[in-house]
């Protein structure tokens, strides 16, 4: 009785075939993405020198409040920044604004509440850079400037932020000062409140937006081949 054998291994011209099926199809999968619109926009933003935005926060290097009942007191060294329509009471804050290198494009001022406030606070440009922390008082306080942005209604134990992109155009000294909105006082943290103390956040440069593209679906990526009838190949061959 002849005994038949069956190799569990297929043939050698089947498994080069299959092989370079999937070679091939690595290759045009490679080329599928390399010639994608977003890694076309990816290499374009690098050659063209498009930097990703980038965030510096700056803290306060002087704040204090000034009181019009008690016009000749200094509070440089509080705890709080205090802000009422009546007695009026404004708060003192300055930046010192180093190592920037690029376009500004936001500058927000961060200022955490101890108080909730249904008005919230103004703010505005101080010219004079040279009032002192624990000099300043309602008495020889400077003189405010323009507007430069405004926070609404918010809640106690929580980060306000006001939008002054205008009032930084780069490096520098600058001063601002809060005004309240209502007869009801507000109380913030000072820079001698630790962790939450004021912060001036600076963002440089834009975040370039990449175009729209469709992805590549499994018809686009398929291997047309005159030979593809050939891998469906028996793979138990029986010897004579």
């Amino acid at each position: 009785m002849a005994i038949k054998y069956s190799s569990a291994r297929p043939p050698v011209r089947t498994s080069l075939r299959r092989m370079s099926f999937i070679i091939a199809g690595l290759l045009i999968l490679t080329v599928i993405i390399t010639a994608s619109p977003v890694a076309a926009a990816s290499r374009s933003l690098v050659s063209k020198g498009i930097s990703v935005a980038s965030i510096t926060s700056f803290g306060a290097v002087a704040d204090s409040y000034v009181d019009s009942s008690s016009a000749s007191t200094n509070y440089g060294n509080s705890t709080q920044l205090r802000v009422d329509n009546s007695p009026i009471v404004r708060s003192y804050l300055r930046f010192d604004i180093q190592g920037l290198s690029g376009a500004v494009t936001n500058a927000t001022l961060r200022i955490y509440a101890n108080s909730s406030s249904s008005a919230g606070y103004s703010v505005y440009s101080v010219p004079d850079t040279t009032w002192g922390e624990t000099t300043i008082n309602y008495n020889n306080a400077p003189a405010l400037g323009s507007v430069a942005g405004s926070m609404g209604a918010f809640t106690s134990n929580a980060w306000t932020t006001v939008d002054i992109t205008s009032l930084v155009t780069g490096n520098g000294t600058i001063s601002l000062a809060l005004t309240g909105i209502s007869d009801t006082a507000i109380s913030l943290v000072s820079r001698e409140g630790g962790v939450n103390a004021p912060q001036l956040v600076i963002t440089l440069g834009t975040s370039a937006s990449l175009p729209n593209y469709r992805p590549v679906s499994h018809a686009d990526s398929s291997i047309d081949c005159d030979d593809c009838a050939d891998s469906n190949i028996e793979s138990n061959q029986h010897a004579d």
